[in-house]
């Protein structure tokens, strides 16, 4: 992670990572197996043939954020305490709308039913960025009073409440498309996402925090604009919806 071996936050990690180490395998294994269950709903599918496809999204996923992370802590501690402050925020909130997801995959998963989900999720996310730029700016202070801590927070609370409409819309299209069966674009369009994702922070990370927050926010844009494309094209599982037309 880049931590240097005189660094404060040295030893809290190594307790951090030896307790999360433990629980590792299971982690990935009960996400991989999630997805199955949710878009076929059926616990007798191969696992083997579709639980490689999402480990592999999952993967990407995490690699993205614990890059962040990584390059936060080698900002140093002041700067690892205000990320990690606003990505659990902001990750507990955009997670929310996991549920429309959910509702998506089960009806998905049974039949091609035509629903707003999308609009429910941008509707959500919206409220989400109201409550997350009032509520965070006055309530930053339970989680720490380091004065320069607070500082960074008041700088990134404008990019946690400005994507919530973004996240929202992201893990709506993630349930819809895995409902409808399409783990392999899910998957790879995912891995593509991170690439991208990884490259842009590496070129963010010499502007700071700020930069830190740029790339993630394009993250989780191009997320969103992936689940969305695949459905706006109506490619792959949509197909048919160009006889709606």
């Amino acid at each position: 992670m880049g931590i240097k071996s005189d660094s404060p936050m040295l030893y809290p990690a190594q307790q951090y990572l030896k307790l999360r180490s433990l629980g590792a395998p299971a982690v990935l294994l009960s996400l991989a197996m999630q997805g199955v269950f949710r878009g076929f709903k059926d616990t007798k599918t191969p696992l083997y043939a579709t639980g490689f496809l999402l480990l592999m999204r999952v993967m990407a996923v995490t690699f993205c954020v614990t890059l962040a992370a990584s390059m936060a802590a080698r900002q140093g501690s002041t700067t690892m305490a205000a990320f990690q402050v606003c990505l659990q925020v902001w990750l507990a909130t955009s997670l929310l709308a996991d549920g429309l997801a959910v509702a998506g995959q089960a009806i998905l998963a049974s039949a091609f039913a035509k629903m707003d989900y999308e609009k429910l999720g941008l509707l959500l996310g919206v409220a989400l960025a109201i409550l997350l730029g009032v509520g965070l700016q006055l309530g930053a202070r339970l989680f720490t009073k380091d004065t320069g801590v607070l500082h960074l927070i008041s700088i990134g609370i404008p990019f946690v409440a400005a994507t919530q409409p973004i996240n929202a819309l992201a893990f709506v299209f993630d349930g819809v498309n895995f409902g409808a069966s399409d783990f392999a674009y899910a998957a790879y369009s995912m891995v593509l996402v991170a690439i991208i994702s990884v490259l842009a922070l590496f070129v963010a990370c010499s502007h700071g925090f700020v930069g830190l927050w740029v790339a993630l926010t394009l993250y989780m844009s191009m997320r969103a604009f992936a689940g969305f494309w695949r459905i706006g094209t109506r490619t792959g599982p949509w197909c048919f919806l160009k006889g709606t037309m």
